[in-house]
């Protein structure tokens, strides 16, 4: 399975379309939209679920909004917002489910190495930049 999530068109600079690719059956089938169309966000699978933190929203502005699509009911919920907004970040899964957003962009435009972990357990994210938190 294959998930697309928001991004840049032609016509929409901040999508909300989102799809999901079943290889077996050779076709993209449209789900239930996100609440905000981001581009330059990042997105990542995590256990059940698939993130989409981060990203340019409404007029360019870098955000922290995350939100989260449930592979299980097909729906999307508002996630916790990283304590760092940044753009083109990349999302990960390392054990017991913990989601890690890696560097990016930030709303000042400065590149960044900072990552941010959420945890399963604690469900916020937390830290201080360019620190495992």
């Amino acid at each position: 399975m294959l998930f697309l999530a928001g991004g840049k068109t032609d016509t929409d600079p901040f999508s909300n379309r989102a799809f999901v690719y079943y290889p077996g059956e050779d076709d993209w089938t449209e789900v239930e939209p996100l609440a905000v169309g981001t581009n330059g966000h990042s997105c990542g699978a995590v256990g059940h679920s698939v993130f989409v933190s981060g990203g340019y929203a409404d007029g360019w502005t870098v955000t922290e909004r995350t939100e989260v699509f449930s592979l299980d009911t097909m729906t999307w919920e508002r996630g916790p917002e990283m304590p760092n907004a940044v753009a083109y970040g990349v999302t990960v899964e390392a054990e017991d489910l913990t989601y890690i957003v890696v560097g990016g962009i930030t709303a000042d435009g400065e590149e960044t190495d900072t990552i941010q972990v959420r945890t399963k357990i604690r469900r916020l994210f937390q830290g201080a930049s360019n620190n495992i938190f």
